[in-house]
């Protein structure tokens, strides 16, 4: 009985909904940007406020106080900076931007000496995608002055002693910024292949687990998007095998520990289909090579194991 019940709890976590992990997507994101001064900063993430659970969600420092950054986003940047992610279903308004602000000026606080981090030497970053019609609204009745220094860069005066932007992602470049336009669920094509050519441009093992981070974000929000390109797109299909051959050989992995109970071949489909989120057709052709099957072999342990309708 104890291991039925075991069986149906694991059963039960298999089908929960997963949590798309926005953050580390953006965290990574950020990396990417950063790496021509990765030597020259340091990125905290949730950077802990007090005991009490009051954290940041990242932390940038600067290691050299006369470093200038040569993108738009960071030209506000300071020697200590905070950052705030909102992900796509998060709301932000005045209550939100007050939180950040009270996240600041507690870091401040914090030093040993009052004056050890000055107001002129920090700044406060608010990154959500979809533009924020209402904290801006809310914003300017409490006096606020809100400049539009660049292309999704808006500069907010008036409301603290430090620099304080908000970042609206979807009017960023996507050239520039294409390693943020991914991390949405309405990612177009050409959001994904201009990620998919930035992550191409380095070989670098820790610039590319930062790509893959971005990609597995990315792939969990648009599988049906990355499902058709790799079908459509005979070099995107290419590049996303060289970028993502670890995830395979984890998946197959974990497919085995899971085919232990219900057959190797139903555990590697299983994995294809919820985390790698393949097409059945790229299931069938991937099992047909790994397990020497022939086409209707594989075409039956994909329609059992995924309870797919015959045409």
């Amino acid at each position: 009985m104890a291991k039925e019940g075991s069986h149906n709890e694991r059963r039960q976590k298999e089908k929960a909904p997963t949590r798309i992990k926005y953050h580390t997507g953006f965290v990574s994101g950020l990396e990417l940007l950063l790496w021509p001064y990765r030597d020259k900063t340091v990125i905290e993430v949730e950077k802990w406020l007090s005991t009490e659970g009051l954290r940041m969600d990242v932390l940038l420092l600067k290691k050299d106080p006369d470093l200038t950054f040569d993108f738009a986003i960071g030209r506000i940047f300071k020697g200590h900076n905070i950052l705030e992610y909102k992900r796509p279903d998060d709301t932000l308004d005045i209550s939100v931007f007050a939180k950040v602000m009270a996240y600041a000026q507690l870091y401040k606080s914090l030093e040993i000496s009052a004056d050890a981090i000055s107001y002129k030497d920090m700044s406060v970053t608010i990154y959500r995608h979809a533009y924020p019609r209402d904290a801006f609204r809310q914003l300017k009745a409490y006096g606020a002055e809100i400049r539009k220094e660049y292309s999704g860069v808006y500069y907010i005066a008036g409301m603290s002693p430090f620099s304080v932007q908000i970042l609206v992602g979807r009017e960023l470049s996507k050239q520039e910024y294409a390693m943020f336009h991914v991390l949405t669920p309405d990612a177009s094509d050409e959001d994904i292949r201009k990620f998919k050519d930035m992550a191409l441009q380095n070989n670098d093992a820790a610039y590319q687990k930062s790509v893959d981070n971005v990609f597995q974000v990315s792939i969990m929000a648009n599988g049906a998007s990355y499902r058709r390109l790799l079908k459509e797109d005979t070099e995107m299909c290419e590049a996303m095998r060289r970028l993502m051959e670890d995830d395979f050989i984890k998946a197959e992995e974990k497919g085995k520990e899971i085919g232990k109970e219900i057959g190797e071949i139903q555990g590697v489909i299983k994995v294809y289909d919820e985390e790698l989120h393949l097409s059945p057709y790229e299931i069938i052709r991937k099992i047909m090579l790994r397990f020497g099957l022939r086409e209707e072999e594989a075409q039956r342990y994909v329609e059992e194991t995924l309870q797919l309708e015959k045409a």
